[in-house]
């Protein structure tokens, strides 16, 4: 009875130590984590302004061309298609 109340009682010393770590590792581990997601965040912001800049400069080089490239991309005639089908459902319930 005296090893098993000797077992016991070093397993609970023991028990606060092994929290702190299993804390500590978890803790890291989302630390990290949030870290790489404030990092891609801010990679995404600067490729979206090099990739406007760019399209600027593709729009200024076609003007001075004398070509304009398309201003109406795929997603904006679809939008559009799509907005012109459900106007037409209404038309024929009504």
């Amino acid at each position: 009875m005296v090893i098993l109340e000797d077992a016991t009682v070093s397993i609970i010393h023991t028990l606060p130590g092994v929290m702190r770590n299993i804390e500590a590792l978890v803790g890291g581990i989302f630390g990290i984590y949030v870290i790489l997601l404030i990092v891609r965040w801010y990679q995404g912001k600067q490729q979206n302004r090099i990739l406007e800049e760019i399209r600027s400069e593709v729009r200024a080089i076609g003007k001075r061309m004398g070509t304009e490239p398309e201003l109406v991309s795929k997603r904006k005639k679809i939008v559009r298609g799509i907005r012109k089908l459900g106007k037409a459902i209404e038309q024929r319930r009504q």
